[in-house]
């Protein structure tokens, strides 16, 4: 087990003891730019900021903000997995890390169902549209372009993807400036929804901003596009949410790649078997980029 992650499982176990909670059993349900631990026997999942620390402060402004919106879209019987009501959900600063705590969500055997998976997040959107939230407006893109100024973006990337990205992501904010704004999930893909005993429910909302509808559609059909996977699964979780302007969702889907790339340098940085995946994704924008460039006949 990584130093990272073993202070993060300690973490959530001396935050939960301290705050009252019995733990016996403490289970790692994931690791990636947040570690889960179910805090047995309790009903309780902890979610530790690791990852995604590392360019947030700490991550705690962004786990009070998933707090509120999960805390909203539950009370509106929304499809989400709530904060915990066994124990204040927080967030919490222990050992130095930003830490939160959630309702234990019983997952079935097998993925949901991508239809499901539309719907729901269709539900959240409504439930959020009438949400007096505030929320960054285009904050993943702005926060792209801050990870890309910190010295791990140089270290992973060429200084010709580096230009390249700036200039994406410049032009995308550009775009985007004149379209209607809502509450949007932000990392709407399909590992961040759930079969569960009670619904198809949809968690990680700690990227959300105010952004198009299309971002969280373009996140969600954008991974099967860029690695050139089978679609269908997407497709199926699309036509399930209802219409939407297919111009929009196609620029989102270049928006989410170029966020992702600025990201995939503090991944890389923790996970070096990652490049591959970081490399597929910046040839599929170097291609996008030289389509967009080529003189029409």
């Amino acid at each position: 087990m990584t130093d990272l992650r073993q202070r993060a499982l300690a973490a959530a176990v001396a935050a939960a003891r301290r705050h009252g909670l019995r733990v016996e059993e403490p289970l790692l349900l994931h690791d990636a730019s947040n570690v889960l631990v179910h805090l047995r026997p309790a009903p309780v999942v902890a979610r530790v900021a690791t990852t995604t620390a590392m360019s947030r402060d700490g991550g705690c402004e962004h786990l009070a903000r998933e707090i509120a919106i999960a805390a909203h879209l539950a009370r509106a019987g929304a499809p989400v997995i709530p904060p915990s009501g066994e124990v204040d959900p927080g967030p919490h600063m222990e050992d130095g890390m930003s830490l939160s705590f959630w309702q234990l969500a019983e997952r079935l055997p097998g993925p949901p169902s991508p239809a499901a998976a539309g719907r729901a997040l269709r539900e959240c959107h409504e439930a959020l549209a009438g949400a007096h939230l505030q929320l960054p407006p285009l904050e993943a893109l702005h926060e792209a372009g801050r990870v890309l100024d910190m010295p791990v973006g140089a270290e992973i990337h060429s200084a010709d993807d580096m230009a390249m990205l700036r200039e994406g992501l410049a032009t995308v904010l550009e775009r985007l400036s004149g379209l209607p704004l809502g509450p949007v999930h932000g990392d709407s893909h399909l590992a961040n929804v759930m079969h569960a005993e009670n619904g198809t429910l949809w968690f990680d909302w700690e990227d959300a901003f105010a952004g198009p509808v299309e971002w969280d559609l373009g996140v969600l059909v954008g991974q099967a596009r860029i690695f050139g996977a089978d679609e269908t699964l997407q497709q199926a979780a699309l036509r399930a949410y209802g219409p939407v302007d297919e111009d929009t969702l196609d620029l989102m889907v270049e928006a989410r790649a170029l966020q992702t790339a600025a990201w995939a340098a503090l991944v890389v940085s923790r996970r070096p078997h990652r490049r591959p995946m970081l490399e597929r994704n910046l040839e599929w924008l170097r291609a996008r980029r030289r389509s967009s460039r080529r003189p029409v006949p």
